[in-house]
């Protein structure tokens, strides 16, 4: 009787791991550009593209995309990036997709500040353009130059 148990037990456990692993992991993308005339719109769309086809290589879902247009990556004032930030203080997240690292900020210590907090919330930051080794390269030499600075 003990061994049917155990043996139901284990069952069990593997039908959670299988379960647990075929959820679908979910993405966000968040696209900026300083203007929106028609070349910058051609660009947002093949950036659309480019971020799919990123999801579908991590087996992810995207489930909501943020486009932010007129507001230059300087800007303290971008209202959609704000509103990602909350959406994933509020909604796990698996990855954010960029098209590359300066859609966030071209200053890198903000830049860091937004990929520590998002990385803090569970959530990984995914460029399309910088591979992962060397975006991880960039963020610590950065990370190592913006301590020693202080």
């Amino acid at each position: 009787m003990q061994k049917d148990n155990e043996e139901g037990t284990l069952t069990s456990k593997v039908a959670n791991v299988k379960k647990q692993s075929s959820q679908a992991k979910t993405a966000i993308s968040y696209i900026r550009t300083a203007t929106l005339d028609s070349e910058t719109q051609a660009k947002t769309i093949c950036y659309s593209e480019a971020i799919r086809e990123k999801a579908r290589q991590l087996e992810a879902k995207i489930v909501t995309e943020w486009k932010e247009h007129g507001f230059p990556s300087e800007s303290k004032k971008r209202p959609r990036l704000t509103d990602l930030m909350s959406y994933l203080e509020e909604n796990h997240t698996d990855y954010l997709i960029v098209p590359r690292l300066s859609m966030l900020s071209r200053n890198t210590s903000v830049l860091l500040e937004y990929v520590d907090r998002i990385e803090q919330l569970g959530t990984k930051v995914i460029s399309v353009s910088e591979n992962e080794t060397a975006m991880a390269n960039y963020l610590a030499l950065a990370k190592s130059k913006a301590s020693f600075n202080r």
